[in-house]
């Protein structure tokens, strides 16, 4: 939601200023789905390589399972909110590379704590 905002701050006021609100709002409501897919992805790969650190050998499981919990408030949210096919395509779209990003974080996170606990022994 804060990248969505400030993306399109730095659209209308360094990329294309000058416009009227209304013309920002649907400007908004375009790439916002694709702001969450793009900075979507990082964010919650940083997120659950720590969450999987702190869960140590369950790094994977407990990071798709953080995935899986804000994927169904997301998909409630949807539902509630008559989103457009184009809104349920980019949150599919999303969900997808999200999962990605908890499962490679979750992984990392793994490889992380088995080389402490070698390190240990």
């Amino acid at each position: 939601m804060l990248s969505a905002v400030a993306w399109v701050a730095i659209y209308s006021y360094l990329i294309d200023p000058g416009h009227d609100p209304t013309y920002y709002q649907n400007h908004a409501q375009f790439a916002s789905p694709i702001v969450s897919v793009v900075v979507g992805m990082p964010y919650l790969f940083v997120a659950c390589r720590w969450v999987g650190r702190k869960a140590g050998t369950r790094a994977v499981a407990t990071s798709l399972s953080v995935w899986f919990i804000l994927f169904i408030i997301d998909v409630l949210l949807l539902s509630l909110g008559g989103a457009t096919a184009y809104i349920w395509g980019m949150a599919a779209i999303s969900h997808v590379t999200k999962m990605l990003a908890a499962y490679f974080g979750g992984k990392t996170a793994l490889k992380d704590v088995q080389r402490i606990r070698r390190a240990d022994v």
